[in-house]
């Protein structure tokens, strides 16, 4: 397969690229069918939430320095201490994605000073086991996973587990095994008109993809199978009314600024997609059939990210990693929802012992 070569101004995010599909559970697990859910109970504004533990890739400045953070998160305040090894080890090779279940926690590896032109295999995703009491992860080893080519993003939905190849413009899936966790046979799946996809969320029978091509940004929604995890019927979810694109000179069209999408979540029925390039969050509400209505620039008060990159959702709270090299310019930022699921003032979210480019986060609700 002819792989497509990354946008000129996206090579610098080649190396991550990957807070990726949001996973946070009202009891052990991470992952499923709805991997956005929001932490609690929920029907629109606020929820009420369990305090959890929120996992944090950090891919590390140089050659496997990579490691994953576990911190505390308050349900109230929303706030993250505590932060400390997860017990993955601090020698990881890139971790820059972060996926769990009731049993296990994968993490997808990018090597640093890897190129994906000249080293297209150079990606490994890790198993560990999780422990659901104390969020401790151990016995981490090789998953097992092929097809790990030019891959950005994994994340978990029923049965199976799933890849973005991002220069392949591919979804990939894997059967998980229940019971060792192992994946295996992972192959690629019938999704289309991808365009160096790098995030994704599954929410309901349909999964949520940020196309990150500079010069064709957009957002694909297709429908995935309950019992298969077959994907099919993959179409844009912006609607035509608008355009991520700003370069483009289509009269008669609004102009909603979310070229390079690197992140996507989804609360109830509105979607949040984090533009590292342009450094905002655009707010959609999602229709009946998936597609997006209603697309605004929603105005982050109180972020100083340099290169924010994925969002997670949990409880009454967004949290938007930052990515950038530069460990004293990394942070964890939280904003508010408001009722309307707006988001509302941000803030540093208090994690600690961060490193460098912090790429994904994940949430484990307390038991």
């Amino acid at each position: 397969m002819k792989m497509k070569k990354p946008s000129a101004s996206l090579k610098k995010h080649a190396s991550i690229l990957s807070i990726s599909a949001i996973c946070a559970l009202t009891l052990a697990a991470c992952g499923g069918s709805d991997s956005s859910s929001s932490g609690g109970t929920s029907g629109g504004g606020t929820v009420t939430a369990k305090n959890a533990f929120a996992y944090i890739s950090q891919r590390g400045a140089a050659a496997d320095t990579g490691s994953v953070l576990r911190c505390d998160l308050d349900a109230t305040s929303g706030d993250l201490s505590g932060c400390t090894d997860s017990g993955a080890g601090t020698a990881l090779p890139g971790p820059i994605s972060l996926a769990l279940n009731d049993k296990y926690a994968y993490i997808l590896n990018f090597p640093v000073g890897s190129d994906p032109a000249t080293n297209p295999t150079a990606e490994t995703i890790t198993q560990c086991s999780l422990d659901g009491t104390t969020g401790a992860l151990s016995n981490c080893v090789n998953s097992g996973a092929n097809e790990t080519a030019y891959i950005f993003d994994f994340a978990i939905n029923g049965n199976f587990g799933y890849t973005l190849q991002r220069f392949g413009n591919q979804l990939l899936q894997c059967t998980l095994d229940a019971t060792t966790g192992a994946l295996s046979n992972c192959g690629g799946t019938a999704a289309s008109g991808l365009s160096e996809p790098v995030n994704f969320v599954f929410k309901d029978s349909r999964v949520y993809i940020a196309n990150a091509d500079l010069s064709a940004s957009s957002v694909s929604v297709c429908t995935v199978a309950s019992d298969t995890g077959a994907v099919s019927d993959c179409k844009t979810a912006i609607p035509s009314s608008y355009n991520f694109n700003p370069t483009s000179t289509d009269n008669g069209v609004t102009t909603i600024n979310g070229v390079g999408p690197t992140g996507i979540a989804i609360k109830d029925s509105t979607a949040y997609i984090v533009s590292s390039a342009n450094k905002n969050v655009i707010r959609c509400e999602v229709g009946s059939d998936g597609t997006f209505t209603s697309c605004v620039d929603n105005a982050l008060a109180g972020i100083t990210a340099s290169s924010p990159y994925r969002i997670g959702v949990y409880g009454n709270y967004a949290y938007i990693t930052n990515a950038s090299t530069t460990a004293a310019d990394n942070n964890v930022f939280k904003c508010s929802i408001n009722s309307d699921n707006s988001l509302g003032t941000c803030a540093a979210a208090g994690a600690s012992n961060i490193g460098s480019e912090l790429d994904d986060i994940k949430f484990l609700a307390k038991p």
